[in-house]
């Protein structure tokens, strides 16, 4: 069983983070799967997942995902990946600045009866945020100042 689900997993990343090809989440998501991915906004159903991940995908056009790991336990699929892209179009109200990201994130992933139930997306937006120098880098070897050091 849980080849099959790594299996079910490994074609999310292929077929519709990779390739874009999002109508096959109507395949692998089970009805009233809920998409949860805290970077792009609140939890969504897959309409709403559709929309999020060509949002993007056309803010980041060559978005790349690789899998690094990925283990499999009963009903769940945890993954490990890399993220890359290079921004050419609006993301979150940040204009195109043209810069490549890297990040690295975990996905878990909730089957039941052989579908996607439940997407939980956790990847560093912070480090693609200063990639695309919107947040400012810490001098190096200086801790951040606590409100309570004022």
């Amino acid at each position: 069983m849980s080849a099959e689900l790594k299996r079910l997993a490994q074609r999310f990343y292929d077929e519709v983070l990779n390739a874009g090809q999002l109508n096959i989440l109507d395949e692998l998501l089970a009805p009233g799967a809920v998409y949860h991915n805290p970077a792009l906004g609140p939890p969504a159903n897959v309409e709403g997942a559709k929309q999020r991940l060509a949002e993007l995908r056309s803010a980041f056009p060559d978005l790349r995902y690789t899998v690094e790991d990925m283990t499999a336990d009963e009903d769940r699929v945890v993954v490990q990946f890399v993220l890359e892209g290079t921004q050419h179009g609006e993301f979150q109200g940040i204009a195109p600045t043209g810069k490549t990201v890297r990040t690295l994130g975990l996905t878990s992933y909730r089957f039941t009866e052989g579908r996607i139930a439940e997407v939980l997306v956790l990847a560093d937006f912070v480090t693609v945020l200063r990639q695309l120098d919107v947040l400012p880098m810490l001098p190096q070897g200086r801790p951040a100042r606590r409100p309570e050091d004022s």
